[in-house]
């Protein structure tokens, strides 16, 4: 419950710093505080704590390739490693990392919420969805991921070698980056008649899903080739104890539906600024091709889900937009659903993704 109240105290002070102070500042104060419940939290508080702890101070990180590919992340190990010989105490490292990504990903995503009202829904979600998954757990992640976001924005604005830039850099926090190489291509064509093509696609792939049709062997072949840690997904999809992923959950249903009805609705036209009309169209061709890899691959659980998220993030760029602006409400209720069944799993279920929240000040 405690990560809730704290959303929510954060979400008062976005609604009254937006009102009286720049968003630089606003922003600043933002980040500050979720990178500091960040970098103190306990180690048993997420996943993947002690694995970085122990890379941190150097134990196991030459080990094994199977830990991580050096050609891709070179840069994050690098700043590891320097933050370390510095002295610095890992929960310095945590927040040295999570206070500026986080900074990085709301500057991205302010850029379109035309008022405080919209930023202060992408907050809350935020919290609850993302920010427990990348900056409480997938570290690397989420630094990849907050140099995307910024890329994003410069290719909607049709600077396409920035985002190619950005998006070399990405890489060498996490491979997953190189996911974002064809992101490009969900701009092009007219719009109703891409959007067609896309839905149609997404709708096939759920019925051969439906029908039981698997991809997984020649599929695991391919991202086997990248990387011995995708190899050990991809091998560890033939076990007994395999955990496939959920391709009908209430997320990715919600999903679904949102990504199809702001792709046939009037909501783009609705939206009077072109460069937000053109990010409403982006990020919700993103949502439905977010749904491709848990249709495609869900046997291999780890790369379908991290697919998924590493594309479905931006639907907070959606939130930002509509949210500031009048009506909309089925999508809103949508995203607004789609939310509270992400805050259900992973803070309330059972074996949901964060425990009960523990302070380590060192």
């Amino acid at each position: 419950m405690i990560y809730l109240l704290f959303f929510l105290v954060v979400a008062m002070v976005v609604r009254l710093l937006e009102a009286s102070v720049p968003k630089s500042i606003s922003l600043a104060v933002v980040a500050l505080m979720l990178g500091l419940f960040a970098a103190v939290r306990g180690p048993d508080v997420a996943n993947d704590y002690y694995v970085y702890q122990s890379w941190y101070a150097g134990v196991g990180l030459e080990d094994s390739m199977m830990e991580h590919a050096f050609s891709f992340e070179w840069i994050f190990y690098k700043c590891m490693k320097v933050s370390s010989n510095l002295g610095l105490s890992f929960t310095v490292f945590l927040g040295l990392i999570a206070i500026p990504v986080i900074y990085i990903k709301l500057y991205a995503i302010r850029n379109y919420a035309s008022n405080g009202t919209g930023f202060m829904f992408v907050v809350i979600l935020y919290g609850g969805t993302f920010y427990l998954l990348h900056e409480l757990s997938q570290i690397r992640a989420g630094i990849a991921i907050s140099i995307i976001m910024l890329a994003t924005h410069q290719l909607i604005a049709g600077r396409v070698h920035y985002f190619y830039l950005m998006v070399l850099m990405a890489s060498g926090f996490h491979m997953e980056a190189l996911l974002a190489i064809p992101m490009p291509l969900l701009l092009l064509g007219q719009p109703k008649k891409w959007n067609y093509v896309l839905i149609g696609i997404t709708l096939i792939l759920l019925l051969l899903r439906m029908a039981g049709k698997s991809f997984m062997q020649p599929i695991a072949n391919l991202i086997s080739f990248w990387d011995p840690k995708l190899s050990f997904y991809a091998s560890n999809a033939f076990t007994d104890n395999a955990v496939s992923a959920n391709s009908f959950s209430v997320s990715a249903v919600i999903l679904l539906v949102l990504g199809v009805n702001l792709l046939l609705s009037d909501a783009v036209t609705r939206l009077t600024e072109g460069r937000h009309s053109v990010a409403l169209v982006f990020a919700s061709r993103c949502l439905l091709v977010s749904l491709w890899p848990i249709f495609l691959l869900p046997e291999i659980q780890e790369v379908a889900l991290r697919t998924h998220e590493f594309l479905a993030v931006n639907i907070l760029f959606i939130v930002a937009l509509l949210f500031s602006r009048k009506g909309f409400w089925i999508p809103k209720l949508l995203i607004l659903g789609w939310g509270g069944a992400n805050v259900f799993i992973n803070i309330f279920r059972a074996e949901s993704l964060v425990r009960p929240y523990a302070i380590n000040w060192f």
